[in-house]
């Protein structure tokens, strides 16, 4: 009989406790979500790169949060990792104090240079959020955003001439690589293409930090004969216009080449582009030939110029008579520059202390070869030379007339300037050379 007077009262007692007890079960746990920020950047990030962006899950509710599902609306380009997954997808309960949190990890991977926007959709169990889906269940949204970017480089100067360097010599260059843009440039190896006699001393990997530059050491050892040498070098790094801008140098190699040490003389001119000897200023194509002087001033392979002869007009017509003057002209095609001169002459005259013998040159020059003289001596034949070296001696050195044009009309005047004897201009000639 105790035990049947007592089960009445427990259950009672359990009906009771489990009527407040059922009151509490059906009261539904807050279970709430939120992140720190509605937006998320993921910064600048290279094309072809991946940078991870994680969010923070703040359960700060009574009841755990089961996370459901999680996705973008760009998943080319924005990657949802698993990492969500751990522990099932559930996020114990918290506070606001003391939250409990979950964590996504998304991957950012731009395919190209551009701006990039997306919205990252959590469903979970949460049920104060004002979303929901056609399921009752919660859903959380952020923004996620970030730009692709290739790094950017500049290398300055991109070649290098090194010009004659001597055999088993060791000679360098620095290059500078400059950082144009806000991500960090890599320089992973160098390529060489060409002569084995160039090098890159500068070891890798190279980081370049952004507003930041570098130096690339170049180096050049010419071989034993020390033989013209060329050499392209390509850069392995993660800027596309860097890796397009090849480093190209050269050393020994005359054609082309802007380097001063092929123009020893400083004359303007090379000795592979027409200098025939670079340690004398005076000797270049652009110098004036002294034909006879010994040195082939233009550089022609040859110490003169060419000779021009011509005759003018002499005999019956080219009479000499008393205070008259007569003129004969000689044609000459071409000569730029006179450079030496001698002139023949054929007079017949009674009394040659009475001419005046006169050269005219295209130029406007003259000199005089006769100044009446030679007194009562009969005729004048010979040949005026310049330095008075020739078989007649002439008042004015025929040295004037050098250095002046030689191409048109020589003209010869003859003049009789007393009475009485009289004569002929029988021939003259004259013999040029030129340049």
């Amino acid at each position: 009989m105790p035990l049947l007077t007592r089960s009445p009262v427990l259950l009672v007692g359990l009906t009771v406790a489990s009527g407040c007890q059922g009151e509490q079960d059906f009261t539904e746990l807050s279970r709430r979500l939120s992140t720190s920020l509605a937006t998320f950047d993921a910064g600048i990030v290279p094309i072809e790169g991946r940078e991870t962006l994680a969010l923070f899950l703040a359960s700060t509710g009574s009841g755990e949060v089961e996370i459901y599902d999680v996705y973008v609306d760009d998943p080319e380009n924005w990657e949802i990792t698993d990492s969500w997954k751990i522990g099932n997808g559930i996020i114990d309960s918290g506070s606001a104090s003391s939250p409990a949190y979950g964590r996504v990890d998304v991957l950012f991977k731009p395919t190209e240079e551009a701006f990039y926007r997306t919205t990252l959709t959590i469903v979970s169990s949460d049920n104060e959020v004002k979303e929901t889906d056609s399921e009752g269940r919660g859903i959380w949204r952020v923004v996620l955003r970030g730009i692709g970017r290739d790094p950017c480089g500049q290398l300055y100067p991109s070649s290098h001439d090194f010009g004659p360097r001597p055999a088993g010599g060791y000679f360098s260059e620095s290059l500078t690589v400059q950082n144009c843009g806000q991500l960090t440039l890599t320089i992973a190896d160098f390529d060489i293409d060409g002569s084995g006699s160039f090098s890159v001393q500068t070891p890798t990997p190279i980081y370049v930090l952004p507003g930041d530059s570098d130096q690339i050491e170049v180096a050049y050892e010419p071989d034993g004969a020390a033989s013209a040498a060329t050499a392209t070098i390509t850069m392995d790094t993660d800027a596309p216009g860097l890796e397009d801008t090849p480093i190209r140098l050269r050393g020994n190699q005359c054609d082309g080449s802007g380097h001063p040490g092929w123009d020893a003389d400083n004359d303007g001119w090379t000795a592979c582009g027409g200098d025939c000897d670079d340690r004398d200023p005076t000797r270049s194509p652009d110098e004036q030939e002294i034909p006879g002087d010994g040195s082939d001033s233009d550089c022609d392979g040859d110490d003169g110029g060419f000779e021009v002869e011509a005759s003018g007009a002499g005999g019956p017509g080219y009479d000499i008579e008393d205070n008259a003057t007569i003129r004969s002209q000689a044609m000459v095609s071409t000569c730029a520059t006179v450079w030496d001169i001698s002139v023949g002459v054929d007079i017949t005259h009674t009394y040659v202390g009475d001419l005046y013998i006169t050269l005219y040159s295209p130029a406007g020059r003259s000199v005089l070869l006769h100044d009446r003289d030679g007194g009562t001596q009969e005729d004048l034949s010979g040949v005026y030379e310049v330095g008075n070296v020739g078989s007649l001696t002439s008042a004015e050195d025929l040295a004037a007339l050098i250095g002046a044009g030689g191409t048109g009309t020589w003209t010869l005047e003859v003049s009789d300037a007393v009475s009485f004897d009289d004569g002929q201009l029988n021939s003259w000639f004259l013999v040029l050379t030129c340049t």
